[in-house]
């Protein structure tokens, strides 16, 4: 299936639509891979390679400052893949660099499920080592409405108390009465 990157649309629920050459518009999805390391031989690359959707893509991860990278330097090799939702992302690391052949460190199929998925790993050791680490995922704020709902459900969890102190305040019943 071939994708087409722009025009992009934006579904009721905000999440961005990408249009393809079979359908109007499917979702989007983006993965953003990041690889921590100290371990820097001269002219290190790290390359990332996937197979989406029967398609392999190979990006280079990078520590330039340039987005998705924040900070040059930093140790923390990033990238981004795009494209219609997957649910299973089999993806392989290679590390190149001088006096390092095109090395694979992992090979692992991950489970994807949000409209953008970050995985990260840590590279480590010579020889080199890479080990997957959990992320926590981010936080949403809460709007206006999102802060109405709980109120209310306070609310109501405080009328239900004050309903059960009553009724156990309430004097027995004697039995039936004529």
């Amino acid at each position: 299936m071939m994708l087409i990157a722009l025009p992009f649309a934006f579904s009721a629920l905000g999440a961005p639509m990408v249009q393809t050459s079979r359908s109007v518009a499917t979702p989007a999805q983006t993965v953003q891979m990041q690889v921590v390391t100290e371990w820097r031989p001269e002219n290190l690359r790290i390359e990332a390679e996937a197979v989406w959707l029967g398609e392999t893509r190979t990006v280079a991860l990078r520590d330039d400052g340039r987005p998705p990278d924040t900070l040059a330097g930093d140790g923390v090799w990033a990238a981004s893949l795009n494209g219609a939702v997957v649910k299973l992302l089999p993806l392989r690391l290679y590390i190149v660099g001088d006096g390092v052949p095109r090395t694979e460190v992992s090979a692992t199929v991950e489970a994807l499920s949000a409209p953008t998925d970050r995985l990260v790993w840590v590279l480590t050791g010579n020889p080199p080592q890479v080990r997957r680490v959990p992320v926590a995922l981010p936080t949403r704020p809460m709007g206006l409405a999102g802060l109405a709902s709980v109120a209310a459900g306070f609310g109501w969890i405080g009328v239900l108390l004050l309903y059960v102190g009553w009724l156990l305040q309430r004097p027995a019943d004697d039995g039936p009465r004529a």
